[in-house]
C-alpha cells in the first residue's frame, strides 16, 4: 500500500490517480501524521460495496441485524 500526505495529494492528484488506475494499489492519505482516508480505484470500491451489500442482505435475511443497523 502506498501512503501520501494530504498535501501531496493536493499537489499531485492527477499523477496519483493515474497510478491508482494503473496498479490498483490503495493509497493511504495521512493528515498531520495520522491516517485520514483511503483512496481506491472505482472497480475495487464497487466490488467492496457489492460484497458488503450481499453480506448485509444475508444477515438481514437471517434476522441477524438489529433494526438500528439497517
Amino acid at each position: 500500500m502506498k501512503t501520501h500526505l494530504v498535501t501531496t495529494l493536493k499537489r499531485n492528484a492527477t499523477k496519483i490517480l493515474a497510478e491508482l488506475e494503473k496498479d490498483r494499489t490503495p493509497v493511504l492519505i495521512t493528515e498531520y501524521g495520522k491516517p485520514a482516508a483511503y483512496l481506491v480505484d472505482v472497480e475495487t470500491f464497487e466490488s467492496l460495496e457489492n460484497r458488503f451489500e450481499s453480506w448485509r442482505a444475508l444477515r438481514v435475511a437471517k434476522g441477524q441485524f438489529r433494526k438500528e443497523e439497517q
